[in-house]
């Protein structure tokens, strides 16, 4: 468990780190945001579940990096762990794209967001690196039609979806 850990670590770090650039391969930040999840599954005795649906024809695009794994962070956090309804809690990631954009989602069966939160969740101003960070960098870097957006149902979970312009 201890090399398996130290493994994750060094390709979180590595890839996160991404040698000082803020553009990354759709790959390369999948790896990371894989790197994360193998090290919370472990921390959490593998009381969740991942699937992971990425197209193999988006991984040579490129993004801004440290988008995926927030999000993840998130669901985990947030949803997972105050999970309230019986089974196992269920993470998925999917990308995809469309003849302009990359979409990529991150779904939780946990807890929900409660309605009025959900209103507000990407305009409150937060400390640290929130999904607000992510989505004003993403408007920052590819324009006002970019970014995030939330569905949630209370005790069913919570998908959030990201979109960015496609870029080689």
């Amino acid at each position: 468990d201890i090399s398996q850990m130290a493994q994750y670590l060094s390709s979180f770090y590595r890839t996160t780190l991404n040698q000082g650039k803020s553009i990354i391969s759709v790959k390369d930040e999948l790896e990371n945001t894989t790197s994360y999840i193998q090290i919370q599954r472990m921390m959490h005795s593998y009381s969740f579940e991942i699937h992971c649906e990425v197209e193999k024809d988006i991984l040579d695009y490129t993004m801004i990096n440290l988008l995926l794994q927030p999000l993840v962070e998130n669901a985990i956090n947030h949803g997972i762990d105050h999970k309230e309804t019986p089974g196992k809690g269920v993470l998925t990631i999917s990308g995809k794209q469309n003849e302009d954009n990359l979409i990529f989602t991150v779904s939780d069966n946990g807890c929900g967001i409660d309605p009025e939160k959900l209103k507000t969740i990407l305009s409150n101003k937060t400390t640290g690196y929130g999904v607000r960070n992510v989505h004003d960098r993403v408007q920052l870097s590819y324009g006002q039609k970019y970014g995030l957006a939330y569905q949630s149902k209370i005790n069913v979970g919570t998908t959030v979806t990201l979109t960015i312009p496609k870029r080689r």
